[in-house]
């Protein structure tokens, strides 16, 4: 690890300055730690943001807000999480390990946005804004690339409230991120679903979701398809559709509103004749 300074700042004042000195933000530091212990990215100064960010959970005008410095385990575990969006509480419930889960926070997964990270899927599928101290910015204007969060610093993030929603993955055996994840939120009027893992540069809507057979419309910033060791771009889309079965399976039940799908336990045979 390069050597750089590090700052507390205790207010958003202070940490405002501090970013426009150059300094990086560090909530959770999931993603951030691991590439400086790797030397795959050197800085010169670190913020500590934690204390400075919000990290209250309640409704607002019809919507969850969520804080920024919100831990997964956090979310998990909160009552009004667990009663508006129970699909909500088990994404994050299944996020990661137990470190990942105390540490990692929303702010920090949304602003990595990870190609095959959980919340992406679900803030698209829920029409989430983020708040931030440069203004509001919709999740799905940074998934479509027509915005970023350069100098930003999420506050909050609010989330639509769904008639019912479900979230299924299929997970990595080790790091339990996505090798893909659906997600399906249902309005009063509308569906939408959201894929993550699929496509290399993030999640997306799948838009012509209404049968689990049509093929994928990726629009065409996601053109490519994640491929590597542990699964092919043909079973990648034969998992999307047989996950997507999975999210819808949990609609309207008393069940769970989130799986985790590991190698080997049983799945349909429209995945096994692609392995």
């Amino acid at each position: 690890m390069h050597e750089f300074e590090y700052l507390r700042p205790k207010t958003l004042v202070e940490l405002r300055r501090a970013l426009d000195r150059g300094a990086v933000i560090l909530a959770g530091g999931q993603t951030l730690l691991p590439e400086l212990k790797s030397r795959s990215r050197s800085i010169g100064a670190l913020a500590d943001a934690k204390a400075v960010l919000p990290e209250g959970i309640y409704l607002d005008a019809g919507r969850l807000i969520i804080g920024g410095a919100a831990t997964h385990a956090e979310i998990a575990s909160n009552d009004t999480v667990c009663a508006e969006t129970p699909a909500l509480a088990q994404l994050a419930d299944q996020v990661g390990d137990p470190s990942v889960r105390n540490r990692g926070t929303l702010g920090g997964a949304l602003a990595s946005n990870h190609p095959a990270g959980d919340w992406p899927a679900a803030a698209l599928a829920l029409d989430a804004v983020l708040h931030t101290d440069g203004g509001n910015v919709p999740f799905k204007a940074i998934a479509a690339g027509s915005e970023d969060l350069a100098g930003r610093i999420i506050l909050e993030v609010s989330f639509a409230l769904a008639e019912d929603c479900a979230y299924s993955k299929f997970l990595h055996p080790a790091a339990r991120y996505a090798v893909v994840g659906v997600f399906v939120a249902l309005g009063s009027d509308d569906r939408r679903v959201a894929v993550t893992g699929l496509a290399k540069s993030g999640a997306f809507e799948w838009a012509d979701a209404g049968t689990c057979d049509a093929p994928l419309s990726i629009r065409p910033g996601h053109q490519a398809i994640r491929e590597d060791q542990l699964a092919s771009e043909a079973y990648r889309h034969a998992l999307t559709r047989e996950l997507l079965r999975e999210a819808e399976a949990m609609l309207g039940t008393d069940g769970p509103r989130a799986v985790s799908i590991a190698q080997g336990q049983p799945m349909s045979r429209a995945i096994s004749q692609h392995v």
